[in-house]
Order: structure tokens, then C-alpha cells, then sequence
């Protein structure tokens, strides 16, 4: 099994690279400039992991080096390191930095818990259904050890999948000159760059 990629959205205003046909984007000619990320059964890295029949992901654990790359780049997620001018996919995304400053507070709050910072961070998403759920799906990220979990990354890369798809749909992008692609890019909520930045981060390292 392999976590699904992030859509860059930096590639939707650059080159638009091939798909590979099992992980195809929601959107032709939109794809993940990441790669996937192996965790859970992939022989690979031996893994290990649990499947419900629904296809949803009920357990999963990242080999032993993967762990601790995971838990590595972990470590360095604080605001300050998320802030400002950042790398993903070889493209420059801006993280404001108290926006930043939530995202980690999300991140370290425990999955399903009642915490502010949940709200904070879907208004600064942009608000609505799709926000809400990218930011309740990343708390519990890291463990109270510091530690990445798995199950919760997988989780929150689908649920940022769902929330990109959203705001391209919504916008209708796709229909629109080439021209406004770079607009629509720089235009997206404060709260997508950190999510984007964080989410990267883990998933580049667990490759």
C-alpha cells in the first residue's frame, strides 16, 4: 500500500507532468510532483499494515527506517521551519507564519479533540466542508512522542487530495485561459500552503 500524492498545485501553473494510471488525479494532466510514499505492506520497506473492506486504512506502520526518517523531519516542524519561503516539488510556496504556527498546533493535538486551533486553521483554509475536514484529519499527526502516525498522514494526504480537488473544482480553473492558472495558485488560502508544506514534508521523507 502506498499513500496516495499530494496534488502539487505548483504544477498546475508550471509543466504538467504524466500520471501514472493507478494514481491518477481527479483532474487530467494534474498530478503529484512528490511520488508516492510507501508505508504498510510494501515489501519494499517491510511494513505492515491492516485494510478494512472498504478500502479505508484501519492500521498501518512505516518499516523501522522509514520511522525514522518520518520522525526525523518530525522533529523539525516547528513554526519558524515552516515559515516563509519553502520548497515542494522543486516549486516556492509562502507560509505565513502564524498560519504556520497553527498548523503545528493542529498537528500535535490529539486526533478528534475539541482544540481552537481546528477552527483557527479551517477559517485559514477557507472555511467550509472540505476545510474542516483536512484540518480535523491532521490532528494526531505527531504522536505526544514525537513520533508520525502513519494511519493519520495517510488520512490527512487523502483529505488534502479532496480539499485541492474542491477548490479547482470550485474555481472551474481548468476552464478558464492559462493565463489566470498562476493567479489561482498564489490566490489559494494561507491555510493550503501550510498543509501543503507540512503534509510534503512527511511524505518526501517516507519515500
Amino acid at each position: 500500500m502506498k499513500i496516495k500524492n499530494i496534488l502539487s498545485v505548483a504544477a498546475i501553473a508550471t509543466a504538467l507532468l504524466p500520471l501514472a494510471p493507478v494514481y491518477a488525479s481527479p483532474l487530467p494532466g494534474i498530478c503529484d510532483a512528490l511520488g508516492n510514499a510507501s508505508i504498510s505492506g510494501d515489501t519494499a520497506i517491510g511494513g505492515s499494515g491492516n485494510i478494512t473492506q472498504s478500502g479505508a486504512v484501519r492500521t498501518a506502520s512505516f518499516a523501522p527506517a522509514i520511522q525514522s526518517k518520518v520522525n526525523a523531519v518530525s522533529a523539525n516542524l516547528t513554526a519558524s521551519s515552516l515559515s516563509g519561503s519553502q520548497s515542494v516539488g522543486g516549486n516556492t510556496v509562502n507560509v505565513d507564519p502564524a498560519v504556520a504556527q497553527v498548523a503545528v498546533d493542529v498537528i500535535g493535538s490529539s486526533a478528534g479533540s475539541d482544540n481552537p486551533a481546528v477552527k483557527t486553521f479551517t477559517a485559514a483554509l477557507g472555511g467550509g466542508d472540505a476545510a474542516q475536514q483536512l484540518a480535523k484529519s491532521m490532528q494526531g499527526l505527531k504522536r505526544g512522542d514525537g513520533s508520525i502516525d502513519a494511519v493519520v498522514l495517510t488520512s490527512a494526504v487523502s483529505s488534502y487530495n479532496n480539499y485541492l480537488k474542491y477548490s479547482i473544482d470550485s474555481s472551474q480553473i481548468t476552464k478558464k485561459p492559462a493565463s489566470e492558472l498562476n493567479s489561482f495558485v498564489e490566490g489559494l488560502p494561507a491555510g493550503q500552503k501550510a498543509a501543503q508544506v507540512v503534509l510534503s514534508k512527511l511524505t518526501e521523507a517516507a519515500r
